[in-house]
């Protein structure tokens, strides 16, 4: 179990637009796989994939959230400079009653 919570961790980075669910469903299936490991009394080993697994998956996740609020910011200010440079959006929310 720890290894594929590793491969999905690692897998999202390499597939572009469904990464983040990747990452995702093994932040899900980390704590599964740790009970498991804990739950076997040394017979089974992995701690370090699935923390590790963990940390990428977290990585992943924060480097989209990142990517997604630089867009925002990109695209409002892109429409605050629509007109001839004006402030559109400052003038829109001034004129709102």
């Amino acid at each position: 179990m720890a290894i594929v919570v590793l491969v999905l961790a690692v897998s999202s980075f390499v597939v572009f637009g469904v990464g983040v669910v990747m990452a995702i469903v093994a932040l899900c299936l980390c704590p599964s796989a740790r009970r498991n490991i804990e739950a076997s009394n040394g017979t089974l080993t992995g701690e370090g994939l699935v923390k590790a697994a963990r940390a990428i998956s977290w990585v992943n996740v924060a480097l989209v959230a990142l990517t997604v609020v630089f867009f925002v910011v990109i695209f409002t200010l892109i429409s605050m400079f629509d007109d001839g440079g004006e402030f559109t959006a400052l003038l829109a929310l001034a004129s709102w009653p």
